[in-house]
C-alpha cells in the first residue's frame, strides 16, 4: 500500500480490474463484491491505526479460506487428480509431498490404474503448494469469454506460455518460475478462487476443475496449446502495453474483441527502431488471446524463434 502525510488513494488501475474481472466472469451482480475485495487490498493505508490495521489483516485471512479439497494442512500429503481435474485421493505421508495424475483403463474385465508425476519443466516434482499455486492462477486468468463456459485449453495454452518462457537446460528457470513473471495474477492468486468459492460453491468447483484439468494437460503433454506464444491477455490487450509494441492478428478467430492491427508507438526504448510490429496472434480460447514475437522483431534484436530465454 501507498501512504502519504494524510490518507492514501486506492490504486486507480486495481479497481477497475476487480470490475471488469467481475463483468468477464459475467457476474455483473457482485462487482460491489469485486470493489470490496479492492478496498481491502489496496484500500486508504491504516498503519498507523494497529486495530484497523489488524482487522483488515483479518478480513484478507477469512478471505483467503479454501474449501478442504484444495488444501494442503500438513505439507506432507499425496494427492491424485485425474484428467478432468478432480481430485480422487489424498494420501498422508512422512517423506515429501507430491502431485499425480491417475489414469484408468480397462484390459479385458480388469480395471488398472496408472499414477503420472507432474514435474516443472527442469525436472523436479511439483510439490502441492506449488501445484495449488499454479491451480489458483489459471483459476484467476482464466476467462470464459462470451462462449459462457469455462475451456481447459484456455488453461493448458497458459501453462504452455510459461513452458515457453522457460529458458532450456537451466534448473533456476522453468514453467513455475516464470508463471509470477507472466501472470497478472500471481500475487493475489488466491483471492479469486476462495471469494467465488464462498459466493457460488458450484461455479467455483466447475471453473476449478477445469482449471486444473488444463493445468495437468499442459504439464503432461508435448502439444503446445499456445503455439509458440510467450504472452497472454485478455480484454486488456485492446488497449494495454501490448498493443502499443505493434500487434497483428494473424487470425480473425484470435480477435474475440473486434480490435485492429496496431504498429508500434515507439515509446518502448527496447524495441528496435524501425520494428513496426512486435507480436503476432498465435491461438485464443475463451477470453484469452495468445501472442509471440513477430520475426521482425526477433531479426531486429538478433534473437531465434526457440530456446531462448524470454
Amino acid at each position: 500500500m501507498t501512504s502519504n502525510a494524510h490518507k492514501s488513494s486506492p490504486n486507480p488501475h486495481l479497481g477497475p480490474l476487480f470490475v471488469m474481472a467481475a463483468l468477464e466472469a459475467q457476474q455483473r451482480e457482485i462487482i460491489s463484491e469485486y470493489l470490496l475485495l479492492w478496498l481491502l487490498l489496496e484500500g486508504p493505508d491504516n498503519s498507523q491505526n494497529p486495530a484497523e490495521e489488524n482487522a483488515l489483516s483479518n478480513g484478507l485471512s477469512e478471505l483467503r479460506e479454501r474449501p478442504l479439497e484444495f488444501t494442503d494442512p500438513t505439507g506432507l500429503d499425496k494427492q491424485y487428480f485425474n484428467r478432468e481435474g478432480q481430485l480422487e485421493q489424498t494420501v498422508k505421508t512422512t517423506k515429501q509431498d507430491e502431485v499425480f495424475v491417475r489414469d484408468t483403463r480397462y484390459n479385458g474385465s480388469n480395471l488398472q490404474t496408472t499414477d503420472t508425476q507432474l514435474k516443472d519443466t527442469n525436472g523436479k516434482s511439483y510439490t502441492t503448494e506449488q501445484f495449488k499455486n499454479l491451480q489458483d492462477m489459471l483459476y484467476s486468468e482464466m476467462n470464459p469469454g462470451n462462449k459462457g463456459n469455462p475451456d481447459w485449453h484456455e488453461a493448458a495454452a497458459m501453462y504452455d506460455v510459461l513452458k515457453n518462457r522457460a529458458a532450456p537446460n537451466n534448473d533456476n528457470s522453468s514453467a513455475y518460475t516464470e508463471a509470477p513473471k507472466a501472470s497478472s495474477a500471481w500475487r493475489s492468486r488466491d483471492i479469486v478462487p476462495a471469494f467465488d468459492a464462498r459466493t457460488n460453491s458450484n461455479v467455483y468447483k466447475t471453473k476449478m476443475a477445469t482449471a486444473t484439468q488444463g493445468l495437468i494437460q499442459g504439464i503432461t503433454s508435448n502439444h503446445d496449446y499456445s503455439n509458440g506464444a510467450v504472452y497472454w491477455d485478455g480484454f486488456d490487450i485492446t488497449f494495454n502495453a501490448h498493443s502499443k509494441w505493434g500487434l497483428t492478428y494473424s487470425q480473425q478467430s484470435h480477435n474475440l474483441y473486434s480490435a485492429h492491427n496496431t504498429t508500434n508507438t515507439g515509446l518502448n526504448p527496447y524495441i528496435p527502431s524501425g520494428v513496426t510490429t512486435t507480436l503476432q496472434t498465435t491461438a485464443a480460447y475463451g477470453g484469452t488471446v495468445f501472442s509471440q514475437y513477430t520475426d521482425q522483431y526477433l531479426n531486429a534484436m538478433g534473437w531465434e524463434k526457440t530456446g531462448r530465454t524470454w
